[in-house]
Order: C-alpha cells, then sequence, then structure tokens
C-alpha cells in the first residue's frame, strides 16, 4: 500500500504559536497550451490540520474535488482569480500570475504570505516564497487544490464548447506529444 504525503507545516506551526494569519497561495495554468491561469489563496484558522490536503497534482481528481468543498467549509477566508488572456498578453505569464498573487496577498488580512517559490513584490506583509510550497505548508496546498479545481471545471466548460481532444490534451503542462507536427 502507498504510503500517503502529508505537509509538514513548519511554516504555519512557526507562525501560529505567535497568533500570525496566513495566506498560502498557488496557482495552476500556467504551463498548459490553452485554459485560464487560475490563482487561489487561503487562509486557515490557527492550529488546522487535515493531512488529506497536499499538492493538488499528487491526488486523484475525486479526491481533490471532495477537498475542494472542504477548504472553503474549513478555512476561514479564500480569494480565486482567473487571469485574464489580455493581462497575460500585457504582462506575460509570469507576471500576471505574480500580480494575481499579489491582488490575493493584499485583499487578505494575512500577516504572513506563503507562495510556491514566487516572490511578491508588496510592503506591509511578511512574503516566504517556498520551493515546492505545496508540499511542505497546508496553507499553499489548499490554495493549490483550489487553484485547480477551479481551472479544470472551466476546462470542463470550453469542452463543451471547443474541440475536445485538442483541450483535454492541453489540460496539463506542455508535453511533446501537445504539439502538433506537420
Amino acid at each position: 500500500m502507498k504510503s500517503q504525503k502529508v505537509c509538514p507545516n513548519e511554516y504555519e506551526h512557526q507562525y501560529w504559536p505567535l497568533e500570525k494569519v496566513i495566506v498560502g497561495i498557488d496557482e495552476a495554468g500556467r504551463g498548459p497550451l490553452a485554459g485560464p491561469l487560475t490563482v487561489a489563496g487561503v487562509i486557515f484558522p490557527i492550529g488546522y490540520e487535515n493531512p488529506d490536503i497536499y499538492d493538488s497534482k499528487s491526488i486523484s481528481e475525486k479526491k481533490r474535488d471532495a477537498l475542494f468543498e472542504q477548504i472553503q467549509e474549513d478555512a476561514l477566508w479564500f480569494e480565486i482569480i482567473q487571469v485574464t488572456p489580455e493581462e497575460i498578453d500585457k504582462h506575460n505569464i509570469y507576471r500576471a500570475d505574480q500580480l494575481a498573487m499579489e491582488q490575493i496577498a493584499i485583499h487578505s488580512n494575512a500577516e504572513v504570505v506563503l507562495t510556491d517559490a514566487m516572490p511578491l513584490l508588496i510592503e506591509g506583509k511578511e512574503i516566504i516564497p517556498l520551493v515546492k510550497g505545496d508540499q511542505k505548508s497546508i496553507s499553499i496546498a489548499a490554495a493549490s487544490i483550489l487553484a485547480k479545481v477551479t481551472r479544470d471545471r472551466a476546462m470542463l466548460e470550453y469542452d463543451k464548447e471547443f474541440s475536445r481532444v485538442w483541450l483535454c490534451q492541453t489540460q496539463k503542462a506542455i508535453q511533446p506529444s501537445n504539439i502538433w507536427k506537420p
């Protein structure tokens, strides 16, 4: 039997005893050829634990869908932003992602902002970009789940309107098999 991975939450455990409010922020859709860039932020009550919340890419769709509902019920606050193609074209995808994360951080009442490896350019909050943050922080992992499920549901809606084959192949990050070769 495969053992379940669990976020160690070392950053939450460092700041919660100080009664600091933490927001975790992550995105989905920065690598695919089609579909929205979706960014989410989550604030949990101090001391919150849920061993099922982990990196959205490593858990099943069924489990993600259930956790999507659970996270929204348990969170003190959350926000989900879908970045428009116009914003991506104007800024580039990296900066558009960063701007959406900054917007979420500013909207939150958090003192500490944990991101999945994205440095933010805002003042007045402690910003901690963590490589593989969605495997280290329950707050980032929860944001990862909200972003991925929201994006996947949007892709299913687009799938009804556009070519199923093409969209289904582009829900994940760019792979050689996703690119048409004449």
